[in-house]
This record gives structure tokens, C-alpha cells and sequence, in this order.
């Protein structure tokens, strides 16, 4: 008889029916509760969707920006220092002349040294057929061409046969009405064209534009200058070892010419500063998504707030009849995340064709999406609605039937 009834009651703890409402039910109720909302809902919804679509906008935007940022310096020399000679003040004659310097020595001081090149910056009028112009002269040693990524458009380039000649070579913008074989005349010399360079954009980590440029030996720049001092020592090397070149760098010009005041530029901190502000711009733009963000979050919380205030009498006779104050705070929980859920949804879509017309407006070589974009998107969404909803659906839960039906 015992067993028979643990038998009985085991049974029946099996065939158990939950009590309450099920998910399917209260999700269905939130929906049907959201749809007589009506424009209170619409309004909540879309400060959901702007803020979600502006997560996702700006994180697109700002990754495609500094995507962008880094296309324009790759390829543009960031694997190359640069030190700027300058005499110490006072000491004019402790300049760097060009005989002084073997770009091949200092290349052995520096194993991870691929190129060297040095150049003596000056300006002088040229003197040709379409008049005088003012012109900036580059006195060239070593593997310039290579370093700078320049090419040529007709000619050739200088090589060491040329270190006491007077040939030159143009800049593309320098060529204007000039072809090879032309002479100009500098000072006291009439120099020959031997070649025309490429177009080649201006790049902001070399200290010259070679359009604008003439090029010639920096041993013939003697001819020109009195002392003809290098200005700038250009070393190109392998992408992992520029910062540990910068130092050696120096130590091995000063040991050529003690009293240089020897300043090493390394192109590669300056790209990685722009990445640490193209990061901070990121940061920015995601707080600025942020307040949009809660701006929706709030406006869900007023929308609850109101839906609770005017849904009193149904609240007291769902408690009069038995349902639990836990089915109150889910359904009206429940609610708030659908509604959240909706904009977000929205707000992905919004902010990816945003992303993809500003890429269409500004021009940039590729379009990219990020999947951190759309998920954090939607979780800040998710999160913002189950954080302002949360109150009210306590809110809720909290009433007493007897007040709720006197209230209502």
C-alpha cells in the first residue's frame, strides 16, 4: 500500500502542469500590448533605432577611416628614416660635405640598412627657353630613386659616372615645355636634361615634392653653393627594425662629423600616433552613439512608465485571478525587450546603408563592415532596453489589485 502511493505520488509530480502563463503567451500579449501603444511606441522604437543605427554607422565609418588613413601612407616611405643635418649653431664648418660621405659605409654600419641615399636641398632661379622660374635643387647621392619610389617618364636617372657632370633631372612639374636635351642655365652653368620623372603625389613624410624638383649630383652642387653641406640622410630598412635604427643612426653621423646637430624623424611613430587618434576619434564617436542611445532608453522608459500607469485595471484583475507578480514584471519586461529588439533590428540596417552612403559620398578606395559594429549595436540596444525597462515592469509587479481596481 505504501509503494502503491509513492508510486501514485511520483506519478503525479510527473504529469505536473506549470503554473502561469507560457513564454509563447506573454510574448504574444507584448506584442499585441506594443501594437495599441501606437505612436508612443513608434517614438520609443525609433530613439532605439537612431541610437542603434548610429552605433553602427560611426564604428563602420570610423574603421573605414582609418583603414583609409593607413592606405595613404603605405607604400609612401613609412619604412624610412630620415635625420636633418643641421651644423651647431655658431659652427658653420662643421657641415657634412657631400665627398665626405659613402652611403655604401654607412650601409655596413647598419645591417638592416636596405637603401641609403643623402641630398643637399637648395633653391636657385633657372634660367630657360619659357624664362626664369625658381627652382628647388636636389643634390642627390645614393639610391634616392629607390627610397622615394620614384620612376621615369623619359630619360634616365643620375648615376655615380654623373658626380661632377651637369646634367639634371625634372620633376614632372618642372617639365612643363621642357623635353630631353634642353639646357637651362644656373649661375654661371648651363646644365643639360637627361631625364623627366613620373608624376608622383606629394608626400608629407619626405621633405620635398619631386614634382617640383630639379635633381643633380650633389657633388655639382659645389657649383651652385659655396658649401654645399648635406641637409637630410635617408635610410630605408626592414619593416621590424626602425625603431632600433634610429639611435645607431645618429651615433654613426656623429662619429663622421662630431659637431652635426643630428635630428632622426622616424615616419613609423608618426603612423602609429595617427592610429592612437584615429582610435581616440572612434572612442568619440561611440560616446556621442552612446547619448543618442540613451536618449532612446529613456524615451522606452516613459513609454513603459505610461503603459503601466493607464494598464492598472488590467494589472489588478490579472493579480485578483492568481497570476504571480513574477508574470506581471516578465510580461512588461518582455515588452520593453521587443520593442528594444525591433529598433535595434532597425537601427543595424539603418546605420549599415548609412555607413555605405557616406563611403559613396567621400570617395574612399573600399567599403568595409565590421561585425563588432552590428553586434554591438544591437547588445547596447538589447542591454538599454532591458535596463530602462526594468523599472517599470517592477513598477508594475508592485501594485496592489485592491488600489490597482479602486485606481482605475
Amino acid at each position: 500500500m505504501v509503494s502503491f502511493c509513492r508510486c501514485a505520488a511520483r506519478k503525479s509530480s510527473r504529469t505536473r502542469i506549470p503554473y502561469g502563463p507560457s513564454f509563447t503567451q506573454i510574448l504574444l500579449s507584448a506584442l499585441e500590448s506594443i501594437r495599441h501603444l501606437g505612436r508612443r511606441a513608434v517614438l520609443a522604437f525609433a530613439g532605439i533605432a537612431a541610437g542603434c543605427a548610429a552605433v553602427v554607422a560611426l564604428i563602420n565609418v570610423g574603421t573605414m577611416a582609418q583603414f583609409e588613413a593607413a592606405n595613404v601612407f603605405k607604400g609612401m616611405g613609412s619604412n624610412v628614416l630620415i635625420a636633418n643635418l643641421q651644423p651647431a649653431p655658431g659652427q658653420w664648418a662643421t657641415g657634412l660635405l657631400p665627398g665626405a660621405f659613402d652611403p655604401e659605409a654607412l650601409r655596413a654600419v647598419l645591417p638592416a640598412a636596405k637603401q641609403v641615399a643623402a641630398t643637399v636641398i637648395s633653391a636657385h632661379d633657372m634660367v630657360s627657353r619659357a624664362g626664369t622660374s625658381q627652382s628647388i635643387l636636389i643634390g642627390a647621392k645614393g639610391d634616392l630613386m629607390r627610397i622615394m619610389g620614384l620612376s621615369l617618364q623619359h630619360g634616365r636617372f643620375l648615376g655615380t659616372a654623373d658626380a661632377d657632370s651637369t646634367y639634371i633631372v625634372l620633376g614632372n612639374g618642372m617639365a612643363q615645355g621642357k623635353s630631353l636635351g634642353d639646357r637651362v642655365r644656373m649661375g654661371n652653368y648651363v646644365y643639360e636634361v637627361v631625364g623627366i620623372l613620373a608624376h608622383r603625389d606629394s608626400n608629407p613624410l619626405f621633405p620635398f615634392d619631386p614634382d617640383s624638383a630639379v635633381f643633380l649630383s650633389a657633388s655639382s652642387m659645389k657649383r651652385l653653393l659655396p658649401a654645399p653641406y648635406l641637409t637630410t640622410i635617408m635610410v630605408q630598412y626592414s619593416r621590424d627594425s626602425g625603431d632600433a635604427m634610429a639611435e645607431p643612426l645618429k651615433t654613426a653621423l656623429l662619429a663622421l662629423q662630431p659637431g652635426l646637430n643630428v635630428n632622426v624623424q622616424v615616419p613609423a611613430l608618426l603612423l602609429n600616433g595617427i592610429d592612437r587618434q584615429s582610435q581616440l576619434f572612434r572612442w568619440l564617436l561611440l560616446s556621442m552613439a552612446g547619448i543618442s542611445l540613451l536618449g532612446g532608453g529613456i524615451g522606452v522608459m516613459n513609454v513603459m512608465m505610461m503603459n503601466v500607469a493607464e494598464r492598472k485595471k488590467e494589472i489588478g484583475v490579472r493579480l485578483a485571478l492568481g497570476a504571480r507578480t513574477r508574470d506581471i514584471a516578465v510580461q512588461f519586461l518582455l515588452e520593453a525587450l521587443v520593442l528594444s529588439a525591433l529598433g535595434a533590428l532597425a537601427g543595424c540596417v539603418i546605420g549599415m546603408a548609412g555607413a555605405g552612403v557616406f563611403y559613396r559620398l567621400s570617395d574612399w578606395t573600399a567599403f568595409s563592415l565590421s561585425l563588432a559594429s552590428l553586434l554591438l549595436g544591437a547588445g547596447s540596444s538589447l542591454t538599454t532596453g532591458l535596463f530602462f525597462g526594468l523599472y517599470p515592469a517592477l513598477a508594475a509587479a508592485k501594485i496592489e489589485p485592491v488600489r490597482a481596481l479602486n485606481d482605475a
